[in-house]
């Protein structure tokens, strides 16, 4: 055994609620660890590992200083060298390295290990937020639980879509979330409606799945054609059946932090800080953009008081907008703890906006052509600079999309356990015909 000390000067490490998933067990190496989460004392590796294991972490990463570096660790890659100190940068996990993903797997007794954050990892550069590996977790949880209900002789969770004309991106995104539920057991069902109709037929189309007692869920994926009204076609939805979370009594009640179905872009950023077990409490978070779909109702969640249980809300929340003067932007941003950005503003936020350790959740999407002419998708953010200060950051694509269509069939599977009570509220909002 080796007689080496890990002197750990940092430490953090990230949680879940997924059974199974666990830290390398690191007596594999040999190794006794002084340990402590922020402070110092001495822990045996074993109990190390079985405490955190316990809490069903799944990721750890700290900052070491080693009088010497024992080889099998430095050959299998799970010691890097700080450039210009004398601290070592160590990970639990190196899916690059598949002789410890074995081992990983071996002494957690899990073959299916989820993990949050991708393996870009060192001392100079952000964990790169896994949307996908999120997503996955949440549409698993899901399907694990539909199951549970057909074997039960229920019927299946329905979620009907209303796309109306043939915008390219949302018929993208329907037949994503079409997917996303057939994964899961959701049946679901796409009401493709030509874009000439009026705003009366649509209307109609809404009524008619409201009174389906076996349709559970109701999505119309915006935008609408320009003859159309988005507010009055989104409060045509009842409430309870309102998944995407556009009905106005859903708006006013998550004003109010009341229980309400949550807009699934927003739902997806509070998911990832949730899943990442990221406390807001008494963080500054700015949030770039002021959209009622997307920026206001993130604000709004940010700066809520926490429920109980939840590490969500109670932070400092500032929103800028368009008309945010450009130093004030700049010194609004670099205050940020954490920094949402929904603006789809390409290269808005640089590197040197922001503070060392700041978590960025980078909603924006663009379809650009880089200096080939070949089109790519990017977000508001740098990303190439940004992730060399930010302690987490989401890629674009890769990061909040995929989460946000996992948060509609969270939320259709929500509206068939009817976990919400509308009270009165939920009956059709048209006169029978």
């Amino acid at each position: 055994m080796h007689s080496t000390m890990l002197c750990i000067r940092s430490i953090r490490y990230h949680t879940n609620k997924i059974h199974g998933l666990g830290l390398i067990d690191l007596v594999h190496y040999g190794l006794p660890i002084n340990l402590t989460t922020y402070t110092l004392c001495k822990l045996p590796l074993l109990q190390m590992n079985r405490q955190l294991h316990s809490l069903h972490c799944n990721y750890l990463q700290c900052t070491i200083k080693l009088k010497t570096v024992p080889l099998e660790l430095k050959n299998k890659g799970l010691l890097r060298q700080n450039p210009g100190k004398n601290f070592i940068f160590f990970a639990t996990r190196n899916t690059h390295d598949q002789s410890a993903l074995t081992s990983i797997k071996s002494h957690t007794g899990s073959e299916n290990l989820k993990y949050f954050i991708k393996p870009e990892l060192s001392l100079s550069k952000a964990a790169v937020i896994d949307g996908k590996a999120i997503a996955q977790v949440i549409k698993d949880e899901i399907k694990t639980e539909v199951s549970s209900l057909v074997a039960d002789g229920k019927r299946a969770p329905h979620l009907s879509v209303l796309l109306v004309g043939n915008n390219p991106a949302s018929i993208i995104y329907v037949r994503n979330k079409a997917l996303a539920a057939q994964y899961t057991g959701i049946s679901c069902d796409i009401l493709r409606i030509p874009e000439n109709v009026s705003e009366g037929e649509v209307l109609k189309e809404i009524e008619a799945l409201n009174r389906l007692p076996e349709v559970d869920g109701i999505l119309v994926q915006l935008p609408l054609p320009p003859n159309m009204s988005e507010r009055t076609v989104c409060d045509a939805v009842l409430p309870g059946k309102d998944v995407d979370g556009f009905n106005v009594l859903n708006v006013g009640r998550f004003c109010v932090n009341q229980e309400a179905f949550i807009p699934a872009t927003p739902s997806g950023v509070l998911e990832i800080l949730k899943r990442l077990n990221i406390n807001t409490l008494g963080k500054n978070a700015v949030v770039c953009g002021r959209s009622k779909n997307v920026g206001l109702p993130i604000a709004l969640h940010l700066h809520a008081s926490q429920n109980k249980g939840s590490t969500i809300g109670d932070a400092t929340t500032t929103i800028c907008h368009r008309n945010t003067p450009p130093d004030q932007l700049r010194h609004f941003i670099k205050s940020a703890d954490i920094l949402v950005t929904a603006t789809g503003i390409p290269g808005l936020v640089t590197a040197d906006m922001v503070k060392d350790g700041v978590v960025v959740i980078d909603v924006g999407i663009t379809r650009i052509l880089d200096k080939n002419g070949k089109a790519r998708l990017v977000g508001d953010v740098d990303f190439a600079g940004v992730s060399k200060k930010a302690s987490y950051i989401t890629p674009v694509p890769g990061g909040v999309g995929p989460v946000t269509v996992a948060m509609v069939i969270k939320n259709t599977l929500a509206a068939y356990k009817n976990e919400l009570d509308y009270g009165p509220w939920n009956k059709s909002v048209l006169p029978s015909r």
